[in-house]
C-alpha cells in the first residue's frame, strides 16, 4: 500500500515511476539487474532500520544495493504521521 501511495504522489508530480515486484535469493541483484535493464535513472527503496546479528556481519539489502549500484539508490524509511492513519506522506 504504501509503494502505491508513493507512486500516485511521485507520478502526480509528473516524474515517470514504475513499481516491480521481483523474486529471488539476492535482491539487491535483481533490484540492480532490471534497473539496468530498463535504464533507470534513480533506484528507489523504502528500507527499515535491520538490526539484527546477521546484519552486523552479512550487511543489509539496502546497504549491499547502494555500495553495488552504479545508478543512484534513494532510500527512504517510512514514518506514521499523527493524524493521517498510518499515511506515508500525509495530506
Amino acid at each position: 500500500a504504501y509503494s502505491h501511495q508513493v507512486q500516485k504522489f511521485i507520478k502526480g508530480k509528473g516524474v515517470p515511476c514504475t513499481i516491480k515486484t521481483l523474486e529471488g535469493k539476492d535482491i539487491a541483484k535483481l533490484v540492480i539487474d532490471y534497473a539496468n535493464e530498463v535504464a533507470a535513472d534513480l533506484i528507489m527503496i523504502m528500507s527499515q532500520q535491520e538490526i539484527t546479528i546477521k546484519s552486523l556481519f552479512v550487511g543489509t539489502t539496502a546497504q549491499k544495493l547502494v555500495s553495488l549500484s552504479e545508478i543512484p539508490v534513494l532510500s527512504i524509511r517510512p514514518i506514521k504521521r499523527k493524524g493521517s492513519a498510518g499515511s506515508v506522506l500525509g495530506s
